[in-house]
Order: structure tokens, then C-alpha cells, then sequence
């Protein structure tokens, strides 16, 4: 895989148990996997600045940066948004 072109923004990316490599998008305000073949898929938040709950893509994050995945392949998510400067919440995300 080819990390290098630079196609992929954000902060954080962490590799879960499985292989899988997830990416909190700070600039999008989604969560996404990035499969073995190098393509990039949402799999949380509606691309709106906003800490709602919700599943998938009717979730929303307002500036995920941080990332951490348990022994359990839950994502851990923290938020901070620099223009606004709310967020500041650590949400859970379980991948299922």
C-alpha cells in the first residue's frame, strides 16, 4: 500500500488486531478505513463539525484527531475543533 501520495489527510491512524489501518480525518470530520488496496472508506460522521451520536454515517465529529483501538477492536476517537474551539470529547466508536 502506498501511503505516500499523499491522499489521505488528517491526523491520526491507528492498525487494528486484523490489519485493518483506521484514520480520524480531522479536515472531513469522518472516521475511515483504508483497505489493503490503498482505497479510503468512510465508515463514521456526516462530514458536519458536530459531536452527535449515531451509527456509521449519521454520526457526526466535530475535528477527530486522536485515535486509539482496544484489544477488543473498539476505535477510541478524541475531538477538537481549532476554528470553533469546541469539541474536546472522547467518543467510542465499536466496528463491528
Amino acid at each position: 500500500m502506498l501511503l505516500s501520495e499523499n491522499k489521505f489527510g488528517g491526523f491520526e491512524m491507528g492498525i487494528d488486531a486484523r490489519g485493518n489501518i483506521y484514520q480520524a480525518d480531522h479536515f472531513t470530520n469522518t472516521i475511515k478505513i483504508i483497505e489493503k488496496n490503498g482505497r479510503s472508506v468512510t465508515i463514521a460522521g456526516s462530514g458536519k463539525a458536530a459531536d452527535v451520536d449515531g451509527i456509521g454515517l449519521a454520526s457526526s465529529f466535530n475535528g477527530p484527531q486522536g485515535l486509539a483501538i482496544d484489544k477488543h477492536g473498539n476505535l477510541f476517537v478524541s475531538t477538537f475543533n481549532y476554528d470553533t474551539k469546541q469539541g474536546n470529547k472522547i467518543r467510542k466508536i465499536v466496528v463491528e
